[in-house]
């Protein structure tokens, strides 16, 4: 017999695929919170999980550890402000000084707009792993 995910079946109108989406924002969304506000090593797994109202089953299904929350919304920062920087580049008019200009003002802007992220992006993320810090290093000279 196949599962609800398999026949597309829906509960509360949602599929599978949908709620599991759902819960992986939320988690990004608390790692977020806590992360920026109380610290990455101050922040178990467990509050996490009741930051999200969600059980560790939930965590583990989105997640390998911690460690891999900390890399996808250092991934999403990283990408923010990439995006926003680029934005502002290709709308700049014609000039080094202007494009330049721009460019810094728009990466400037996303990076300070919340200072969770910017927590994140440049403090918790420093030393968490050899993977994370040759990453990290990686990334000041390229969006991922």
């Amino acid at each position: 017999m196949a599962s609800g995910a398999e026949t597309g079946r829906t509960w509360r109108g949602q599929t599978a695929e949908e709620r599991q989406s759902e819960r992986r924002e939320r988690l990004i969304e608390a790692g977020i919170e806590l992360f920026g506000t109380r610290g990455y090593a101050s922040t178990p797994v467990k509050a996490i999980c009741e930051e999200a109202g969600l059980t560790e089953r939930y965590f583990y299904e989105a997640f390998e550890s911690r460690e891999d929350l900390l890399d996808a919304i250092y991934s999403i920062l990283i990408g923010d402000c990439a995006k926003a920087t680029v934005e502002a580049l290709n709308d700049a008019p014609d000039d080094f000084e202007a494009s330049m200009r721009a460019g810094l003002t728009a990466f400037a802007s996303e990076f300070t707009r919340d200072p969770r992220r910017a927590r994140i992006q440049e403090i918790e993320v420093v030393g968490v792993s050899p993977e994370l810090e040759k990453r990290r290093r990686s990334g000041r000279s390229a969006s991922t």
